[in-house]
């Protein structure tokens, strides 16, 4: 009875030890190539949408923000565990989101220039869709 207890603990404590060392060498989870939807929560009612594309050439991240024709390249772009950092140098923000999913993540926009610990709420969702949904026009103004 005393060497099957035994051997039973050597076998949990190796399984466990496996475990651990393949969840440390596993790295941090990466952002998903390709359009990304996010939104900015202003508050209850109001959001601020933007898409973004995310492209990752010898294994560096380049975000792309896309507004229209104006797209605003963001390359300081980091991750740690299951988390990412990106970094808007010139407006001197971040966003600071965890990778909630394989194609969602979730987190805050900090602006370093604003006193205190100022943030919006964040979340966004890899996929192809438009920023604005399309909302029917209320009166016919076709002049017909």
């Amino acid at each position: 009875m005393q060497k099957t207890y035994l051997r039973m603990r050597r076998f949990i404590l190796l399984l466990t030890s496996i475990v651990f060392a393949v969840s440390i060498y596993a790295g941090p989870k990466k952002l998903r190539e390709g359009k990304w939807y996010s939104e900015l929560q202003i508050n209850a009612t109001t959001v601020i949408p933007f898409i973004f594309d995310v492209n990752v050439a010898s294994k560096k991240t380049t975000i792309n923000i896309v507004n229209a024709s104006e797209k605003i390249a963001l390359t300081d772009v980091s991750y740690h565990k299951d988390s990412v950092f990106i970094s808007f140098p010139t407006y001197d923000s971040e966003l600071r989101c965890k990778i909630v999913a394989n194609n969602s993540i979730r987190g805050a926009w900090y602006n370093h220039a604003k006193k205190g610990n100022y943030f919006i709420p964040f979340i966004a969702s890899s996929g192809d869709r438009p920023r604005f949904k399309a909302n029917p026009a209320l009166f016919d103004v076709s002049g017909k």
